[in-house]
């Protein structure tokens, strides 16, 4: 009993000796976080959907974080080409910002982003607002979320009659993801599914961020991850058929690539983080 009582005290000893040393050594937690990724894909999908022509990809992120205040702000750049909503631009910019805060056991993000097509067509370009909802438990981590484009010209149907034109649309896309990291092992499998609502049909210049109107995507997959590197696997589809993209889309789906563009695949991408 005596040695029961005294044991937290003999254990706390060495604590408060070693505490003016430990704070000594250890160096403050700086107040701002600079990460850089660059990534080459097989196949960019965004959505399900490929925005770079069922063709390789690359892109380059940059984030800045403020650590006290959960303030971000970051873009994200990424080869484009064919179908997508490019505008004829060879590349799509994502600027986003956002704050990130914990809320009850997990954490919740609330931003804004805004996709640029530097050279191409001036309509392709929109804003979204986004929000997500982050919970872990053990190796597992779920994230709910959802992106909302406001009401803009790019997401209109533009048919190329006159009462087409200048037409405003929005978008909404609801997501959830889910990411377990196998115990002992530098390994995370991947699973996500979402469904995406719209206008169907081809906007201003060739763009169209929901083709058929609404559409459910989902992937699964795994990453291995060693120091800097990283290497995803992914199986990616939706539920987008022949049959609804084509009276839709038929320049889309010319020879088939329509579905192509949107239906099952497999993508791989590499990751340097600097």
């Amino acid at each position: 009993m005596r040695w029961r009582a005294a044991a937290p005290l003999l254990l706390a000893l060495p604590l408060l000796v070693a505490a003016p040393a430990a704070a000594q050594d250890t160096a403050p937690p700086k107040p701002v976080t600079v990460e850089g990724e660059v990534r080459v894909l097989s196949d960019y999908r965004a959505r399900g959907i490929s925005r770079s022509d069922n063709q390789p990809s690359a892109q380059l992120s940059v984030l800045v974080t403020h650590n006290a205040s959960g303030i971000y702000g970051g873009v994200l750049a990424s080869r484009v080409a064919g179908f997508g909503g490019s505008g004829g631009a060879p590349v799509e910019m994502q600027l986003y910002a956002g704050i990130r805060r914990p809320l009850a056991q997990g954490t919740v993000d609330a931003g804004l982003t805004w996709y640029l097509y530097p050279g191409g067509g001036g309509r392709s370009d929109f804003v979204e607002l986004t929000g997500s909802y982050a919970n872990t438990i053990g190796p597992l981590t779920v994230t709910a979320g959802l992106a909302y484009a406001p009401r803009q010209r790019s997401l209109g149907n533009f048919a190329g009659t006159p009462a087409s034109r200048g037409q405003r649309r929005d978008a909404l896309y609801v997501y959830t993801d889910a990411e377990f990291g196998v115990p002992g092992r530098p390994l995370s499998l991947l699973g996500h599914v979402g469904h995406a609502r719209g206008s169907a049909g081809l906007g201003p210049n060739g763009f169209s961020l929901t083709p058929t109107g609404a559409y459910w995507d989902w992937s699964l997959g795994a990453r291995f991850t060693r120091r800097r590197l990283s290497l995803t696997v992914l199986y990616v589809d939706t539920d987008i058929t022949r049959a609804e993209i084509t009276p839709r889309l038929p320049a889309f789906s010319e020879g088939g690539r329509g579905p192509a563009l949107s239906g099952a695949t497999g993508t791989v991408t590499l990751g340097w983080r600097f």
